[in-house]
């Protein structure tokens, strides 16, 4: 073996033979439930804990929009972390995403994955003024077609035919649609399709 090869094998051997790092399984919620359970009392008889928590599961709590009350029923969370999320959203403005609360003093990964399930961040939708406003801006469309249907052309043809009624050979498409953006659409559209009475 040349000592070419040999530091070669030597520096393959010291690359694989690194610290190999993987993803933490998430731990399984009701298992965390459990848990929390069995470290409180045992065996509990008032489950209402359990329950807001299933809720909350259901319908997660808006960070951005949580006052202390509301995330101090958060059990997760302690004193210090829930006067450090208000503080970070009066200086900071509402937060972005859930990878975000890593940034909030206090906050460690332990204590977000177990919030996870029971968490959103939705920014909150503003609508533009008063109802009156909204009306008035945004895109009308008003459409109106007609259509006739012509009677066949017969030529120089002397024979007098059965007169025949014009009053259902029309007919008539017409509409209006209105649309203010995200907060208010509509429409109406009415069809009168042309009849033959023969």
């Amino acid at each position: 073996m040349s000592r070419i090869q040999f530091v070669n094998l030597w520096f393959l051997l010291f690359l694989l033979s690194g610290n190999v790092f993987s993803q933490d399984i998430p731990v399984n919620n009701e298992q965390q439930l459990e848990n929390l359970t069995d470290e409180g009392q045992g065996e509990t008889e008032d489950d209402s804990w359990m329950q807001e928590m299933d809720q909350y599961k259901k319908n997660p709590v808006n960070l951005n929009l949580a006052e202390e009350e509301e995330l101090r029923q958060l059990r997760w969370l302690n004193e210090l972390q829930v006067v450090s999320l208000i503080t970070y959203r009066k200086l900071l403005g509402d937060l972005i995403s859930l990878y975000e609360l890593q940034a909030v003093p206090g906050w460690d990964l332990a204590t977000i994955r177990k919030l996870l399930p029971f968490v959103t961040v939705i920014m909150p939708v503003k609508f533009p003024g008063a109802l009156s406003g909204r009306l008035k801006g945004g895109e009308h469309r008003v459409l109106l077609r007609l259509s006739q249907v012509l009677e066949k052309s017969t030529g120089f043809d002397t024979v007098e035919k059965e007169v025949v009624s014009w009053v259902a050979r029309s007919g008539c498409y017409s509409g209006t649609a209105m649309n203010t953006g995200i907060c208010f659409n509509m429409g109406y559209w009415e069809i009168k399709m042309p009849v033959n009475l023969f």
